[in-house]
């Protein structure tokens, strides 16, 4: 019954799958049996065989399992090697679920299995369960499929009753007729198989999530490495000897998305022997973060160094779990003294690795969303429900233009599915073999990149570019623990109408030559009006939280007041200008509005600020608070044709490779409370540094013992500071009189790095 099979693997108990009625000219194994091809190699523990309630289940059977691999010594075998994992000998009419647990040979909490088969091996067939004559009489009409067997007897002279055929118990006289036996036919149903692994096996479908594996050097075919086929097989061969622990080479792996895994398994082929496997490997992991020389960070979840066993033709390895994205097979040879070859080649069928829980990072993406018009987009705010240890951040990308893409379809009969042709070849066609015109949108050259993540749910200010026609939206959800996960119910957009349709900046000159060095520099601003607009009257300007700007002026007049040789920059001089009250990482300006048609074309800002990084991205925005108020940002771009640069961000060109600079030091100390040198100051300049890396003053005595240790974070590390030590020791008490060294240092990653002073090392006096 083929057609009825499926049944058993569709997590229904109510469906099942119930063999055709037993022919007599083969044995019941022959005919009462099904296969389960799982698709491809994986870790089981367990199987659970149910039958379904309202039926038998069977009275013998075996199950059987197996890995796909072939039987040794057989060139053109077809069928597997199959193991019994269950026999049942003895009759069973009652029990009707097997939970047949899958023990490994070794530490593995499991094995490989890929076919499953179950075969009924006994059977009562028309005699499985005696019934009443009035059952056997309703089954006769209602259930005809169990109407079983009927037993006739005839009784002997000495009390005894023999099995007759019908026809000679109807030709007896009445005292010799027996007893009469009713019988119901077994009827077998299988509801269920059910098979348990070890958790989800994540390399299989690593390139159609969009990952990749690779090797060192193209030696080991890594497409078999993960088919889920324990037949195919992989061959990594050792051309020269290598010392011990030397690494010979890598497999790598980019799961496409970020998984937590916490098994890592390798078979071998059936004919693999110890002297076929590898003596020493080691598997990494990385979750993208990048070393200081820019390549990913690894970090080792299994290192086996000579392995003492080979068993079961695997290896079997459980690590804490890791959230990661790739991971790396180091292997290495440990090369038999006096060889001068390398090591036999090492043959591998499958790695697999496996996790549990929750997807520790998933990434949701919107439809297009459609403003209606130019809109300018304020905020982004959404409803989540986060526990402990999860998070949702959002982006956005924005745009104007959409492209209509014509696909076309050709259908020769109707019998067969369509398929796409080229417009040329759509035109030539007969028109009943025309199936069809679609169009489908795509987005257009003028959309931005997706945002940097957004995090406030309650309001984050949109930073893709705006007024603009259509938005997208991406949700990503992440958890810092297997079992949990975060849950997206609800976005919200906030817009309004923009203060002009389009806002160009840049800013001149974009690249200074000396960090830490103030300097006055001028954004340029050019709106595009339309004649609705309401214009604007503030102008808000923002670097990162190390840099403070100061305001110097405001010009507004036309492209040609700009251009000129020797612009009249009094004569184009902003009146009436307030600064207001800000926080010091950002200007905020007032003035009288600049609205459409009043020749204004262009402002230019000058202010001035001081650069600690190799760059920063400074944001300006505009809006009318006399109508309401929005922020609507300035994106960079061509503001002015004679300005040569088209970008708001400041670049350092830095040749000086330090961390530190304009360092001061008052070196005296007099603890006493007079207000007079009561603490020791060291004034530095902090370059570079992007993170929330800390500074850090450790205090030492002349002896080398630490006295005090002073921690300063910032969002930003770059900047100017100030550290004070007041004479006191960790636990609060004033330190001996006498001579100290501060050593300043930032704690931070700058290994592969070529920074030359990456600390300070001062001389401090505490004096009474």
């Amino acid at each position: 019954n083929a057609a009825q099979v499926l049944n058993i693997l569709d997590g229904d108990p109510e469906t099942y799958w119930e063999p055709e009625p037993l022919t007599q000219d083969l044995p019941v194994s022959d005919q009462w049996w099904f296969s389960v091809d799982l698709g491809r190699y994986m870790i089981a523990d367990r199987i659970v065989l149910k039958f379904a309630e309202n039926a038998d289940p069977f009275l013998l059977f075996n199950v059987m399992v197996s890995d796909g691999r072939m039987p040794a010594g057989i060139p053109n075998a077809i069928d597997p090697v199959f193991e019994p994992v269950l026999r049942l000998f003895t009759p069973n009419k009652s029990q009707r679920e097997f939970e047949i647990e899958l023990p490994s040979e070794d530490e593995a909490p499991g094995r490989g299995i890929r076919f499953v088969q179950v075969i009924a091996t006994g059977t009562d067939s028309s005699r499985t369960e005696e019934v009443s004559q009035a059952e056997y009489e309703r089954l006769q009409v209602e259930e005809p499929d169990r109407v079983g067997a009927i037993d006739y007897y005839r009784q002997q002279a000495d009390g005894r009753e023999i099995l007759v055929g019908r026809e000679i118990y109807d030709q007896l006289e009445e005292g010799s007729r027996g007893q009469i036996l009713y019988f119901r036919r077994e009827v077998p149903r299988v509801a269920e198989l059910e098979v348990w692994s070890l958790g989800d096996e994540l390399l299989m479908g690593t390139e159609a999530r969009g990952g990749s594996i690779d090797e060192s050097d193209g030696n080991i075919v890594t497409g078999v490495l993960a088919d889920g086929d324990a037949v195919a097989s992989a061959t990594a061969t050792e051309t020269a000897p290598v010392n011990k622990f030397d690494p010979e080479g890598f497999v790598r792996f980019d799961l496409g998305v970020f998984f937590w895994i916490d098994k890592f398994w390798i078979l071998y082929p059936s004919t693999a022997s110890s002297l076929n496997k590898w003596d020493n490997y080691r598997l990494e992991h990385s979750d993208g973060t990048l070393a200081a020389d820019g390549n990913l960070k690894w970090v080792t979840a299994v290192k086996r160094t000579q392995n003492p066993e080979f068993r079961a033709g695997h290896e079997y390895n459980e690590f804490e779990p890791v959230k990661a994205r790739f991971f790396r097979f180091l292997f290495e040879r440990i090369v038999s003294q006096g060889l001068n070859s390398g090591g036999s080649p090492v043959t591998m069928a499958e790695m697999q690795l496996f996790g549990r829980g929750h997807l520790p990072e998933v990434s949701l993406e919107s439809d297009l969303v459609r403003l209606g018009s130019s809109r300018n987009l304020l905020s982004i705010e959404w409803e989540a429900d986060t526990p402990p240890g999860t998070e949702v951040v959002l982006q956005t990308r924005t745009g104007n233009e959409l492209d209509i893409v014509r696909r076309y379809f050709k259908q020769l009969n109707p019998a067969l599915p369509r398929t796409e042709v080229t417009e040329t070849a759509y035109e030539a066609l007969r028109e009943s073999w025309k199936a069809g015109i679609e169009e489908e949108e795509r987005l257009g050259s003028d959309w931005s990149a997706w945002s940097e993540p957004y995090r406030l749910p309650t309001g984050s200010a949109i930073t893709s570019p705006s007024p603009r026609q259509f938005v997208k939206i991406r949700a990503t959800l992440l958890s810092d623990e297997p079992e949990k996960h975060a849950t997206l119910n609800a976005v919200r957009l906030n817009f309004i109408g923009p203060v002009a349709q389009q806002l160009l900046g840049e800013i001149v000159p974009f690249a200074v030559d000396s960090l830490g060095v103030p300097r006055t520099l001028s954004f340029y601003l050019r709106p595009e009006f339309q004649s609705l607009d309401p214009g604007f009257d503030e102008l808000l300007l923002s670097g990162p939280s190390d840099m403070t700007f100061d305001f110097v002026q405001l010009y507004a007049g036309s492209v040609r007041d700009f251009e000129g040789e020797v612009p009249d920059l009094e004569a184009l001089r902003v009146g009436s200008v307030e600064v207001m009250s800000t926080a010091a990482d950002s200007l905020r300006l007032s003035f009288d509005a600049i609205i459409p048609g009043s020749g204004v074309e262009v402002l230019r800002l000058d202010f001035s600020t001081t650069l600690f990084t190799g760059g920063a991205l400074l944001s300006a925005s505009l809006q009318n608070q006399s109508s309401g108020g929005g922020w609507q940002r300035v994106d960079a771009g061509d503001a002015l044709a004679s300005i040569q640069s088209n970008t708001t961000t400041l670049v350092g060109q830095e040749t000086r490779r330090i961390l530190f600079t304009d360092v001061t030091v008052q070196p005296v100390v007099t603890p006493n409370g007079d207000g007079i040198n009561d603490e020791a100051l060291v004034d530095f300049t902090v370059l570079r540094v992007t993170d929330g890396s800390p500074v850090e003053m450790q205090l030492y005595d002349v002896t080398g013992r630490p006295v005090r240790r002073i921690l300063e974070q910032r969002s930003r590390g770059a900047g100017l500071y100030e550290m004070g030590w007041d004479g006191r020791d960790d636990g609060g008490d004033l330190v001996p009189p006498g001579v100290y060294v501060a050593r300043i240092r930032i704690r931070t990653d700058t290994d592969g790095t070529s920074l030359q002073n990456r600390e300070i090392l001062r001389t401090l006096s505490v004096v009474y």
